[in-house]
């Protein structure tokens, strides 16, 4: 059987998998009652998460809708921030559809450009995870359809990786079908995802794996892992290639992060659990006795956030809050049952 009949069965099987998946699983009333996680000498320890992943959500989102304390880059709610309330089921500000539909209509300079068209592709793909996540519809807002923006793009032509991840969550996030004129198919943005690849594994700039990049990739990838040959080979080399980053205190360290960021941290657990792998029992990334939560959680702050380093604990960082508290709701998604990424929403079909 060749690589190209193969892509194109993967592709009739993905777009008929992809909601399924998201919606799998039996909720567990004892979520978190004892949970385990893997040491060296593949012993397990006993450690009840419950109590301190309860606190982190109630103060953490509280700080996230209001943002009452801590350093914010924007005052106003993003994309990301309205997506991450909304996983952990909590009701996004109605300010959030007001502001983005008010910027769509004015056609504001900071997402569209002369021609009436978002500037850039990552925007479009962006604000319609958003929008889906508020419980808005893309294909019709401030009487635009981000959909047919998208759509109309040619993604299987850019060569911007981020693009490519945040296209296809952007059509996953709501099972939403492809227009009849679009430019590209999912399984084309699968394809530039994996072209991408450094050799020897992850993905990065310059030939260097970034752990950030790639634990995002991952997760783009998730709905295709179990149905794609081509994919389960690509991550499972990713994670490999994480595991090798990670040093002996839990971080992913790099050049330009020599101590390793909270952010790190919480995208690995974020790209883990939508592809069914529990962070906490997981022996690759168990270091020192240490597993990934164990390692987010240092990382908590006086005032009830996170922080993007240890240097200062006392204050929390928005977007590092913001993105330990959607690794905090993963983890929270796997343990009840339900398998999938969290980007996966819900079904436009």
């Amino acid at each position: 059987m060749n690589k190209n009949f193969k892509r194109g069965l993967a592709a009739f099987i993905i777009a008929n998998s992809v909601l399924t998946t998201a919606n799998i699983g039996v909720l567990n009333n004892n979520v978190f009652a004892t949970e385990r996680y893997a040491v060296e000498s593949r012993d397990f320890i006993e450690k009840d998460y419950n109590i301190i992943i309860n606190q982190c959500i109630e103060t953490g989102v509280n700080h996230l809708i209001n943002k009452d304390e801590g350093v914010w880059y924007n005052k106003d709610l993003g994309d990301w921030e309205a997506l991450t309330i909304s996983t952990l089921n909590k009701e996004v500000p109605s300010s959030y559809l007001s502001n983005i539909t008010k910027k769509i209509e004015t056609k504001d300079s900071s997402l569209f450009g002369e021609d009436g068209k978002f500037k850039s592709s990552t925007d479009c793909e962006r604000t319609i995870i958003g929008i889906v996540a508020a419980g808005g519809d893309p294909r019709n807002i401030g009487g635009y359809n981000l959909m047919e923006d998208l759509c109309g793009r040619h993604l299987e032509l850019d060569t911007n990786l981020f693009a490519h991840m945040f296209g296809l969550i952007a059509l996953d996030c709501g099972n939403f079908k492809i227009t009849a004129n679009c430019n590209f198919e999912r399984i084309d943005l699968v394809d530039k995802i994996l072209e991408q690849e450094i050799p020897s594994g992850g993905w990065g700039w310059n030939g260097t794996i970034d752990s950030d990049t790639t634990t995002m990739a991952i997760a783009a990838l998730s709905p295709y892992y179990n149905d794609d040959e081509y994919v389960k080979e690509s991550v499972d080399k990713g994670l490999a290639q994480l595991s090798k980053m990670q040093n002996s205190d839990g971080e992913f360290a790099s050049t330009w992060n020599p101590t390793g960021s909270s952010e790190s941290v919480a995208q690995t657990i974020i790209a883990l659990c939508s592809i069914g792998i529990d962070p906490t029992d997981c022996a690759m990334f168990t270091k020192n006795n240490k597993n990934l939560l164990d390692v987010l959680l240092t990382y908590r702050t006086e005032d009830g956030g996170f922080a993007h380093s240890k240097d200062d604990l006392t204050t929390l960082n928005g977007m590092s809050t913001e993105q330990a508290l959607r690794a905090l709701s993963s983890y929270e998604k796997l343990k009840s049952g339900k398998e999938g990424s969290i980007y996966l929403m819900k079904d436009f079909k």
